[in-house]
């Protein structure tokens, strides 16, 4: 009988304490049945002096690095192993999820205070704008996943999101908060038109009931597919901005995760995330999973 074809997780890590955090979070991470996983290391040989001891150096770090990412990674996959690999190291760990046949990757990302921005951005930032497979971003570390509050906007990006977790390996007590967030219209009022202004009013509050049961309806079904795969599923219908209603639901539900879809394939090969996406990753206090 034939067998599916596991689920593979690959991580990027350059032995620093940041990617280390990354692994450990992946291994308590809700990831699909029959997962597997590998660790990427890029030695950057463009900007190495070509000096044996330098290069020496160089082989027994990067080597180390992978070793330990292995150790990691074995507490939860037993056969996961390790690859080292020089150039540009964005190229090198998208070149390798698409060698590998990658269904995920996970990566580590730097940077605290108002610098954030400028310090979390070479290697993490270009992986996330150009991968095409889900991307789970880890800055803060936790143990195991077990709720997660997801973006639920009716986009293509946010339903993959939804059917990626009714293929995932249910924790014990998992638990998923759908969020939909609508943006808030200010009623118009003029002191001088009373009665238009009502008419207006009324125009605008129909409009937001059905835009509310709209919001409704697409919650229902998302909750459906994730009940039947065995999570137990909370929703919320939000006024205001995206990602300050997101992140206040992630505070207050206490969710360990968070998971978003990111903008349409078009706009990430121009390299845009939609500032939603990005700014969940920049100011998310937990891993977030950035589904394209």
């Amino acid at each position: 009988m034939a067998t599916s074809r596991p689920f593979r997780v690959l991580h990027a890590t350059d032995g620093s304490a940041s990617a280390r955090t990354a692994v450990a979070t992946s291994a308590g991470f809700p990831w699909p049945r029959h997962s597997e996983a590998r660790a990427i290391v890029v030695r950057p040989a463009l900007f190495l002096p070509t000096t044996a001891d330098l290069w020496a150096r160089s082989e027994t770090f990067t080597r180390r690095a992978a070793r330990a990412a292995s150790r990691a990674m074995r507490a939860r996959w037993p056969e996961a192993d390790a690859v080292v690999r020089d150039g540009d190291a964005a190229d090198r760990i998208l070149d390798e999820g698409r060698r590998w046949s990658a269904h995920a990757v996970v990566i580590g990302w730097r940077g605290h205070g108002r610098f954030r921005r400028l310090l979390m951005g070479s290697v993490s930032r270009a992986v996330l704008r150009r991968a095409e497979t889900p991307v789970l971003v880890v800055r803060r570390g936790t143990g195991v996943i077990t709720q997660l509050v997801v973006g639920a906007d009716g986009s293509a990006a946010s339903d993959r999101a939804i059917r990626f977790l009714a293929r995932a390996v249910v924790p014990k007590g998992g638990s998923i908060t759908l969020v939909t967030v609508l943006h808030c219209q200010p009623l118009p009022s003029h002191p001088l038109l009373p009665g238009l202004s009502a008419d207006v009013r009324a125009d605008v509050m129909a409009h937001e009931a059905k835009r509310r049961a709209a919001a409704d309806r697409h919650q229902a079904r998302a909750a459906d597919v994730l009940r039947k795969a065995g999570w137990r599923v909370g929703g919320q219908v939000r006024t205001g901005a995206a990602l300050y209603e997101l992140l206040r639901s992630v505070d207050e539900t206490g969710a360990d995760a968070l998971v978003v879809g990111a903008t349409s394939q078009r706009s990430a090969r121009r390299g845009l995330l939609g500032s939603t996406t990005e700014g969940a990753v920049n100011r998310s206090a937990v891993p977030v999973l950035v589904v394209p």
